[in-house]
Protein backbone atom coordinates (compact mmCIF):
# COMPACT_ATOMS: atom_id res chain seq x y z
CA UNK A 1 0.00 0.00 0.00
CA UNK A 2 1.61 3.29 -1.03
CA UNK A 3 1.31 6.04 1.63
CA UNK A 4 -1.53 8.19 -0.12
CA UNK A 5 -3.46 5.04 -0.67
CA UNK A 6 -2.39 4.20 3.14
CA UNK A 7 -3.77 8.01 4.09
CA UNK A 8 -6.77 7.67 1.97
CA UNK A 9 -7.85 4.72 4.45
CA UNK A 10 -6.82 6.74 7.89
CA UNK A 11 -8.50 9.75 6.24
CA UNK A 12 -12.01 7.60 5.95
CA UNK A 13 -11.59 6.45 9.85
CA UNK A 14 -11.06 10.17 11.03
CA UNK A 15 -14.57 11.16 9.45
CA UNK A 16 -16.48 8.08 10.93
CA UNK A 17 -18.30 8.48 13.82
CA UNK A 18 -19.00 5.03 14.07
CA UNK A 19 -15.32 4.48 14.26
CA UNK A 20 -14.72 6.75 17.36
CA UNK A 21 -17.85 4.66 18.95
CA UNK A 22 -15.99 1.18 18.44
CA UNK A 23 -12.42 2.15 19.79
CA UNK A 24 -14.34 1.77 23.53
CA UNK A 25 -14.72 -1.96 23.48
CA UNK A 26 -12.64 -3.03 20.45
CA UNK A 27 -13.84 -7.06 19.65
CA UNK A 28 -17.38 -6.24 21.84
CA UNK A 29 -18.34 -3.40 19.65
CA UNK A 30 -18.57 -5.86 16.55
CA UNK A 31 -20.17 -8.39 18.18
CA UNK A 32 -22.61 -6.01 19.20
CA UNK A 33 -23.33 -4.66 16.26
CA UNK A 34 -23.87 -7.48 14.59
CA UNK A 35 -26.28 -8.40 17.62
CA UNK A 36 -28.01 -5.42 16.87
CA UNK A 37 -28.42 -6.40 13.32
CA UNK A 38 -30.41 -9.23 14.79
CA UNK A 39 -32.84 -7.28 16.36
CA UNK A 40 -33.46 -4.66 13.94
CA UNK A 41 -34.39 -7.01 11.08
CA UNK A 42 -33.82 -10.58 12.03
CA UNK A 43 -34.01 -12.06 8.62
CA UNK A 44 -31.51 -9.96 7.28
CA UNK A 45 -29.57 -10.89 9.80
CA UNK A 46 -29.63 -14.30 9.25
CA UNK A 47 -28.83 -13.38 5.59
CA UNK A 48 -25.29 -12.38 6.97
CA UNK A 49 -24.99 -15.69 8.87
CA UNK A 50 -25.12 -17.60 5.57
CA UNK A 51 -22.50 -15.99 4.21
CA UNK A 52 -20.48 -16.18 6.89
CA UNK A 53 -21.05 -19.86 7.30
CA UNK A 54 -21.24 -20.40 4.15
CA UNK A 55 -24.65 -22.25 3.75
CA UNK A 56 -27.63 -21.60 2.14
CA UNK A 57 -30.02 -22.59 4.78
CA UNK A 58 -29.03 -23.39 8.51
CA UNK A 59 -30.77 -27.28 9.66
CA UNK A 60 -32.84 -25.35 11.92
CA UNK A 61 -34.13 -21.84 10.63
CA UNK A 62 -37.64 -23.34 9.46
CA UNK A 63 -38.64 -24.78 12.79
CA UNK A 64 -37.01 -21.70 15.13
CA UNK A 65 -38.41 -18.65 15.15
CA UNK A 66 -37.99 -15.47 17.38
CA UNK A 67 -41.21 -14.94 17.65
CA UNK A 68 -41.87 -18.69 18.77
CA UNK A 69 -39.01 -17.64 21.53
CA UNK A 70 -36.76 -20.90 21.04
CA UNK A 71 -33.89 -19.23 19.46
CA UNK A 72 -31.66 -16.50 21.22
CA UNK A 73 -28.84 -14.72 19.60
CA UNK A 74 -26.45 -14.67 22.62
CA UNK A 75 -23.17 -12.08 23.41
CA UNK A 76 -20.40 -13.06 25.23
CA UNK A 77 -21.82 -16.86 26.93
CA UNK A 78 -19.91 -19.20 27.57
CA UNK A 79 -16.70 -17.12 26.63
CA UNK A 80 -18.69 -17.57 23.20
CA UNK A 81 -18.06 -13.89 21.48
CA UNK A 82 -21.91 -14.33 19.87
CA UNK A 83 -23.56 -17.32 19.41
CA UNK A 84 -27.14 -19.04 18.51
CA UNK A 85 -28.83 -21.13 20.36
CA UNK A 86 -32.45 -23.04 20.13
CA UNK A 87 -34.51 -24.64 22.91
CA UNK A 88 -33.81 -28.34 22.13
CA UNK A 89 -36.62 -29.70 24.29
CA UNK A 90 -36.16 -29.92 28.08
CA UNK A 91 -35.75 -32.21 31.00
CA UNK A 92 -36.48 -33.06 34.29
CA UNK A 93 -34.64 -31.86 37.43
CA UNK A 94 -34.27 -34.44 40.45
CA UNK A 95 -37.20 -32.86 42.63
CA UNK A 96 -39.19 -33.17 39.50
CA UNK A 97 -39.24 -29.40 38.24
CA UNK A 98 -38.62 -29.41 34.41
CA UNK A 99 -36.51 -26.54 32.37
CA UNK A 100 -35.98 -25.56 29.16
CA UNK A 101 -32.52 -27.01 27.22
CA UNK A 102 -30.77 -24.57 24.82
CA UNK A 103 -28.30 -25.33 23.05
CA UNK A 104 -25.99 -24.18 20.27
CA UNK A 105 -25.77 -24.30 16.62
CA UNK A 106 -23.78 -21.32 15.67
CA UNK A 107 -20.29 -20.20 17.06
CA UNK A 108 -18.75 -17.31 15.78
CA UNK A 109 -15.08 -16.32 17.56
CA UNK A 110 -14.44 -12.40 16.59
CA UNK A 111 -11.01 -11.44 16.46
CA UNK A 112 -10.67 -7.72 15.57
CA UNK A 113 -7.87 -7.34 17.90
CA UNK A 114 -6.31 -10.24 18.05
CA UNK A 115 -4.97 -13.37 16.00
CA UNK A 116 -6.71 -16.88 16.38
CA UNK A 117 -5.11 -19.77 17.51
CA UNK A 118 -5.78 -23.43 17.19
CA UNK A 119 -5.38 -24.17 20.75
CA UNK A 120 -8.33 -21.78 21.83
CA UNK A 121 -10.54 -23.12 18.58
CA UNK A 122 -10.56 -26.15 19.47
CA UNK A 123 -11.69 -25.51 23.79
CA UNK A 124 -14.84 -24.18 21.63
CA UNK A 125 -15.83 -27.17 19.97
CA UNK A 126 -15.21 -29.36 23.05
CA UNK A 127 -17.61 -26.85 24.81
CA UNK A 128 -19.65 -27.10 22.08
CA UNK A 129 -20.06 -30.78 21.66
CA UNK A 130 -20.00 -30.98 25.68
CA UNK A 131 -22.82 -28.95 25.72
CA UNK A 132 -25.05 -31.65 23.11
CA UNK A 133 -23.74 -34.62 24.79
CA UNK A 134 -24.81 -33.57 28.28
CA UNK A 135 -28.21 -33.63 26.51
CA UNK A 136 -28.21 -36.13 24.52
CA UNK A 137 -26.11 -39.16 26.31
CA UNK A 138 -25.46 -42.31 25.01
CA UNK A 139 -27.35 -40.81 21.81
CA UNK A 140 -25.08 -38.05 21.01
CA UNK A 141 -23.26 -40.22 17.95
CA UNK A 142 -26.58 -40.09 16.34
CA UNK A 143 -27.41 -36.50 17.32
CA UNK A 144 -24.15 -35.26 15.68
CA UNK A 145 -23.21 -34.28 12.09
CA UNK A 146 -20.68 -31.92 11.07
CA UNK A 147 -23.10 -29.55 9.91
CA UNK A 148 -24.90 -29.69 13.26
CA UNK A 149 -23.40 -26.42 13.97
CA UNK A 150 -21.85 -23.89 12.27
CA UNK A 151 -18.33 -22.46 13.58
CA UNK A 152 -17.02 -19.32 12.43
CA UNK A 153 -13.85 -16.95 13.35
CA UNK A 154 -14.02 -13.79 11.97
CA UNK A 155 -10.61 -11.81 11.97
CA UNK A 156 -9.59 -8.16 10.76
CA UNK A 157 -6.53 -10.81 8.97
CA UNK A 158 -7.78 -13.77 7.83
CA UNK A 159 -6.03 -16.95 9.96
CA UNK A 160 -3.73 -18.60 7.64
CA UNK A 161 -2.52 -21.77 9.79
CA UNK A 162 -6.20 -22.84 11.06
CA UNK A 163 -7.27 -26.38 10.30
CA UNK A 164 -10.42 -28.70 11.39
CA UNK A 165 -10.69 -28.20 15.01
CA UNK A 166 -10.46 -32.11 16.87
CA UNK A 167 -12.25 -33.41 20.25
CA UNK A 168 -12.53 -36.68 21.21
CA UNK A 169 -13.87 -38.54 18.10
CA UNK A 170 -15.57 -35.80 16.53
CA UNK A 171 -14.10 -32.75 14.00
CA UNK A 172 -15.32 -29.61 12.22
CA UNK A 173 -14.21 -27.11 10.50
CA UNK A 174 -14.16 -23.26 10.96
CA UNK A 175 -15.33 -20.73 8.26
CA UNK A 176 -12.73 -18.50 7.69
CA UNK A 177 -14.08 -14.95 7.49
CA UNK A 178 -12.73 -11.05 7.46
CA UNK A 179 -14.09 -7.49 7.68
CA UNK A 180 -13.92 -7.00 4.43
CA UNK A 181 -16.66 -10.24 3.68
CA UNK A 182 -18.56 -8.78 6.42
CA UNK A 183 -18.78 -4.90 4.53
CA UNK A 184 -19.39 -6.68 1.68
CA UNK A 185 -22.09 -8.94 3.13
CA UNK A 186 -23.64 -5.83 5.25
CA UNK A 187 -23.82 -3.54 2.05
CA UNK A 188 -25.60 -6.02 0.10
CA UNK A 189 -28.40 -6.29 3.02
CA UNK A 190 -29.04 -2.67 3.12
CA UNK A 191 -31.75 -2.51 0.69
CA UNK A 192 -33.79 -4.84 2.59
CA UNK A 193 -33.76 -2.52 5.94
CA UNK A 194 -36.80 -0.47 6.83
CA UNK A 195 -35.29 2.62 8.67
CA UNK A 196 -33.14 5.36 6.54
CA UNK A 197 -31.30 6.08 9.96
CA UNK A 198 -30.40 2.14 10.53
CA UNK A 199 -29.46 2.27 6.79
CA UNK A 200 -26.69 5.20 7.39
CA UNK A 201 -25.11 3.70 10.34
CA UNK A 202 -24.74 0.35 8.21
CA UNK A 203 -23.25 2.06 5.45
CA UNK A 204 -20.79 4.37 7.53
CA UNK A 205 -20.37 0.78 9.40
CA UNK A 206 -19.15 -0.85 6.11
CA UNK A 207 -17.03 1.84 5.20
CA UNK A 208 -14.99 2.24 8.02
CA UNK A 209 -14.41 -1.46 8.61
CA UNK A 210 -13.33 -1.94 5.22
CA UNK A 211 -10.51 0.96 6.11
CA UNK A 212 -9.14 -0.49 8.93
CA UNK A 213 -9.10 -3.70 7.30
CA UNK A 214 -6.84 -1.92 4.32
CA UNK A 215 -4.63 -0.56 6.61
CA UNK A 216 -4.58 -3.69 8.60
CA UNK A 217 -3.72 -5.71 5.77
CA UNK A 218 -0.83 -3.07 4.35
CA UNK A 219 1.83 -5.58 3.68
CA UNK A 220 3.46 -5.73 7.23
CA UNK A 221 5.20 -9.22 5.62
CA UNK A 222 8.25 -9.13 7.69
CA UNK A 223 11.29 -10.56 5.16
CA UNK A 224 13.80 -12.12 7.41
CA UNK A 225 16.72 -11.71 5.84
CA UNK A 226 16.82 -7.91 5.08
CA UNK A 227 14.47 -7.08 7.57
CA UNK A 228 16.10 -5.53 10.22
CA UNK A 229 15.29 -5.14 14.32
CA UNK A 230 15.24 -1.22 14.04
CA UNK A 231 11.50 -1.88 11.36
CA UNK A 232 10.04 -3.47 14.34
CA UNK A 233 10.91 -0.93 17.18
CA UNK A 234 8.77 2.30 15.93
CA UNK A 235 10.66 5.02 17.52
CA UNK A 236 14.30 3.23 15.87
CA UNK A 237 12.84 3.21 12.16
CA UNK A 238 14.34 5.38 10.54
CA UNK A 239 12.34 4.59 7.04
CA UNK A 240 10.01 8.18 6.54
CA UNK A 241 6.91 6.76 4.75
CA UNK A 242 7.12 3.40 7.33
CA UNK A 243 7.44 5.99 10.29
CA UNK A 244 4.42 8.08 9.34
CA UNK A 245 1.87 5.03 9.03
CA UNK A 246 3.13 4.23 12.24
CA UNK A 247 2.30 7.43 13.86
CA UNK A 248 -0.96 7.45 12.13
CA UNK A 249 -1.72 4.17 13.75
CA UNK A 250 -1.17 5.50 16.73
CA UNK A 251 -3.08 8.60 16.70
CA UNK A 252 -5.89 6.59 15.99
CA UNK A 253 -5.51 3.95 18.37
CA UNK A 254 -4.75 1.15 16.59
CA UNK A 255 -1.63 0.48 16.53
CA UNK A 256 -1.80 -2.64 18.13
CA UNK A 257 -2.97 -3.80 15.22
CA UNK A 258 0.33 -3.86 13.12
CA UNK A 259 2.31 -4.74 16.57
CA UNK A 260 0.29 -8.08 16.68
CA UNK A 261 0.44 -8.33 13.10
CA UNK A 262 4.31 -8.15 13.38
CA UNK A 263 4.82 -9.89 16.62
CA UNK A 264 2.82 -13.28 15.20
CA UNK A 265 5.14 -13.37 11.83
CA UNK A 266 8.17 -13.30 14.36
CA UNK A 267 7.12 -15.89 16.99
CA UNK A 268 5.93 -18.07 14.06
CA UNK A 269 9.51 -17.56 11.90
CA UNK A 270 11.17 -18.62 15.62
CA UNK A 271 8.72 -21.98 16.65
CA UNK A 272 9.41 -23.41 12.52
CA UNK A 273 13.04 -22.62 13.03
CA UNK A 274 13.25 -24.29 16.18
CA UNK A 275 11.04 -26.94 14.63
CA UNK A 276 13.99 -27.23 11.67
CA UNK A 277 16.48 -27.88 14.49
CA UNK A 278 14.92 -31.32 14.67
CA UNK A 279 14.47 -30.58 18.91
CA UNK A 280 12.07 -33.38 18.80
CA UNK A 281 14.52 -36.25 17.78
CA UNK A 282 17.60 -35.13 18.24
CA UNK A 283 17.03 -33.53 22.09
CA UNK A 284 13.72 -35.22 22.97
CA UNK A 285 12.41 -31.89 23.39
CA UNK A 286 8.68 -30.65 22.04
CA UNK A 287 8.23 -27.52 20.57
CA UNK A 288 4.76 -25.90 20.92
CA UNK A 289 2.92 -22.63 20.60
CA UNK A 290 1.90 -21.30 24.09
CA UNK A 291 -1.66 -21.52 25.00
CA UNK A 292 -3.44 -20.75 28.86
CA UNK A 293 -2.56 -24.81 29.86
CA UNK A 294 0.96 -24.44 28.10
CA UNK A 295 2.63 -24.39 32.12
CA UNK A 296 0.43 -27.09 34.12
CA UNK A 297 1.23 -30.51 34.76
CA UNK A 298 -1.90 -31.76 36.33
CA UNK A 299 -3.78 -31.50 32.95
CA UNK A 300 -6.31 -34.33 31.91
CA UNK A 301 -5.48 -37.46 31.00
CA UNK A 302 -5.94 -36.73 26.99
CA UNK A 303 -3.33 -34.07 27.65
CA UNK A 304 -0.04 -34.51 27.43
CA UNK A 305 2.70 -32.56 29.51
CA UNK A 306 6.12 -33.42 27.47
CA UNK A 307 8.35 -31.92 30.15
CA UNK A 308 10.77 -30.37 29.47
CA UNK A 309 9.52 -28.79 26.43
CA UNK A 310 10.01 -25.52 24.58
CA UNK A 311 6.79 -23.16 23.92
CA UNK A 312 6.78 -20.26 21.82
CA UNK A 313 5.13 -17.06 22.70
CA UNK A 314 4.89 -13.74 21.80
CA UNK A 315 2.88 -10.75 24.08
CA UNK A 316 2.78 -7.50 25.19
CA UNK A 317 4.51 -6.05 28.09
CA UNK A 318 4.45 -2.29 29.05
CA UNK A 319 3.06 -1.76 26.04
CA UNK A 320 5.83 -3.36 23.70
CA UNK A 321 5.57 -6.29 22.05
CA UNK A 322 7.75 -9.58 22.90
CA UNK A 323 8.49 -12.87 21.87
CA UNK A 324 10.06 -15.97 23.51
CA UNK A 325 10.92 -19.25 23.58
CA UNK A 326 10.75 -20.57 26.64
CA UNK A 327 12.02 -23.61 28.12
CA UNK A 328 9.75 -25.39 30.60
CA UNK A 329 12.11 -27.45 33.13
CA UNK A 330 8.47 -27.93 35.56
CA UNK A 331 5.49 -26.87 34.90
CA UNK A 332 2.64 -26.32 37.68
CA UNK A 333 1.52 -29.39 39.72
CA UNK A 334 -1.09 -28.27 41.48
CA UNK A 335 -3.12 -24.73 40.56
CA UNK A 336 -1.44 -22.62 43.67
CA UNK A 337 1.95 -23.90 42.06
CA UNK A 338 4.41 -21.67 40.07
CA UNK A 339 6.03 -23.16 36.87
CA UNK A 340 10.17 -23.44 36.85
CA UNK A 341 11.79 -21.98 33.29
CA UNK A 342 14.40 -20.27 31.62
CA UNK A 343 13.91 -17.70 28.74
CA UNK A 344 14.95 -15.31 26.04
CA UNK A 345 12.85 -12.88 25.34
CA UNK A 346 13.30 -10.28 22.69
CA UNK A 347 11.49 -7.29 23.50
CA UNK A 348 11.53 -4.01 21.10
CA UNK A 349 15.26 -3.63 20.72
CA UNK A 350 16.35 -5.33 23.90
CA UNK A 351 17.62 -9.38 24.32
CA UNK A 352 16.72 -10.67 27.74
CA UNK A 353 17.98 -13.92 29.42
CA UNK A 354 16.05 -14.81 32.37
CA UNK A 355 14.59 -17.71 35.05
CA UNK A 356 12.04 -17.66 37.05
CA UNK A 357 10.79 -19.50 40.32
CA UNK A 358 8.87 -18.32 42.72
CA UNK A 359 10.09 -16.53 46.05
CA UNK A 360 13.73 -15.83 45.58
CA UNK A 361 14.98 -14.52 48.60
CA UNK A 362 18.33 -13.23 50.76
CA UNK A 363 18.54 -14.71 53.74
CA UNK A 364 22.18 -13.04 55.78
CA UNK A 365 24.22 -13.04 52.30
CA UNK A 366 22.56 -16.26 50.64
CA UNK A 367 19.87 -16.86 48.35
CA UNK A 368 17.50 -20.17 48.95
CA UNK A 369 14.14 -21.26 47.47
CA UNK A 370 11.54 -20.80 49.87
CA UNK A 371 8.55 -23.21 49.73
CA UNK A 372 5.52 -21.74 51.33
CA UNK A 373 7.13 -19.63 53.40
CA UNK A 374 10.21 -17.83 54.86
CA UNK A 375 12.64 -19.74 56.95
CA UNK A 376 14.12 -16.93 59.11
CA UNK A 377 11.23 -14.07 58.39
CA UNK A 378 12.96 -11.83 61.00
CA UNK A 379 15.94 -11.84 58.61
CA UNK A 380 14.55 -12.11 54.85
CA UNK A 381 14.22 -9.26 52.43
CA UNK A 382 13.50 -9.30 49.33
CA UNK A 383 16.99 -8.61 46.86
CA UNK A 384 16.02 -5.91 44.43
CA UNK A 385 18.48 -6.46 41.54
CA UNK A 386 20.28 -9.84 40.63
CA UNK A 387 23.81 -7.81 41.78
CA UNK A 388 21.72 -9.10 45.58
CA UNK A 389 23.09 -12.91 44.86
CA UNK A 390 26.24 -14.09 46.55
CA UNK A 391 29.31 -14.88 44.05
CA UNK A 392 28.31 -18.75 44.60
CA UNK A 393 24.95 -17.39 43.13
CA UNK A 394 26.46 -15.35 40.21
CA UNK A 395 28.68 -18.49 39.13
CA UNK A 396 26.11 -20.51 38.93
CA UNK A 397 23.53 -18.46 36.70
CA UNK A 398 26.42 -16.69 34.51
CA UNK A 399 26.08 -19.26 31.26
CA UNK A 400 22.36 -18.74 31.66
CA UNK A 401 21.78 -14.77 31.60
CA UNK A 402 25.11 -13.70 31.33
CA UNK A 403 25.52 -12.31 34.94
CA UNK A 404 29.03 -10.90 34.22
CA UNK A 405 28.83 -9.19 30.75
CA UNK A 406 29.65 -5.55 31.15
CA UNK A 407 27.25 -4.51 28.42
CA UNK A 408 24.18 -5.89 30.43
CA UNK A 409 21.41 -4.89 32.11
CA UNK A 410 20.44 -6.25 35.69
CA UNK A 411 17.44 -6.83 37.06
CA UNK A 412 14.35 -8.46 38.81
CA UNK A 413 10.81 -8.67 38.33
CA UNK A 414 8.27 -8.82 41.22
CA UNK A 415 9.20 -12.08 42.92
CA UNK A 416 9.91 -14.20 40.23
CA UNK A 417 11.54 -12.85 37.63
CA UNK A 418 15.77 -12.60 37.44
CA UNK A 419 16.72 -11.64 34.49
CA UNK A 420 19.35 -9.57 32.46
CA UNK A 421 19.06 -7.61 28.90
CA UNK A 422 20.89 -5.78 26.46
CA UNK A 423 20.38 -3.74 23.57
CA UNK A 424 20.52 -5.54 20.48
CA UNK A 425 21.84 -3.06 17.90
CA UNK A 426 20.42 -1.80 14.53
CA UNK A 427 22.76 -3.90 12.91
CA UNK A 428 20.51 -7.58 13.90
CA UNK A 429 18.73 -8.90 10.98
CA UNK A 430 15.49 -11.02 12.44
CA UNK A 431 16.95 -14.04 10.99
CA UNK A 432 20.54 -13.15 12.59
CA UNK A 433 18.09 -12.61 15.62
CA UNK A 434 16.75 -15.98 15.62
CA UNK A 435 19.62 -18.18 14.98
CA UNK A 436 21.19 -16.54 18.26
CA UNK A 437 18.09 -17.06 19.98
CA UNK A 438 17.72 -20.86 18.60
CA UNK A 439 21.31 -20.98 19.23
CA UNK A 440 21.32 -20.00 22.87
CA UNK A 441 18.24 -22.19 23.26
CA UNK A 442 19.95 -25.31 22.41
CA UNK A 443 23.25 -24.40 24.87
CA UNK A 444 20.56 -24.24 27.66
CA UNK A 445 18.81 -27.90 26.96
CA UNK A 446 22.28 -29.07 26.05
CA UNK A 447 22.88 -28.52 29.69
CA UNK A 448 19.76 -29.31 30.96
CA UNK A 449 21.35 -31.67 33.88
CA UNK A 450 22.25 -28.24 35.57
CA UNK A 451 18.55 -26.90 35.33
CA UNK A 452 17.27 -27.58 38.36
CA UNK A 453 16.25 -25.44 41.34
CA UNK A 454 18.48 -27.28 43.65
CA UNK A 455 21.69 -26.37 41.32
CA UNK A 456 20.69 -23.27 40.74
CA UNK A 457 19.56 -21.99 44.03
CA UNK A 458 19.70 -24.35 47.35
CA UNK A 459 23.40 -24.28 47.29
CA UNK A 460 24.26 -20.07 46.66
Amino acid sequence: MTIKEFNECTQKLRSSSMFYMSLGSKELFHSNFIFWLSIINFDVFLSVMHNLANVNTFWWENDFKPNLNNIEVRREFHNFDLSIYINIGNKTRRNGDNYDVWLPVLILENKMKSLAYQDQLDGYLGKVYEEWCDFYKGNIEKQWSKDRVSFVVLSLIKPQYLSNSKYKNIECSWARKDYDELSNYFHDQIVSIKRDFDKQIIEDYCGFIKALFELANNDWTISPKDYYISKVCPKDCEDVEEKSKMEQLAELRIYDIREKIIYDQLVNLLQQKLVQEDLISKLKIKVERYSKDSYNTYKTASQSTNLPKIICNTNFFHSVGLFEAIYLIRGRRSAKDEPFFLTIQIQGNQYTRGISRKNILKIESQTQIVEGKRKNKEKSKKINTINGLTDEGKGKLKFYIDIEDSKNIFGKYGDSFIYTKRDIGNEFTIEDLIDAVVENMIEIVNNEKDLNESTMFNNC
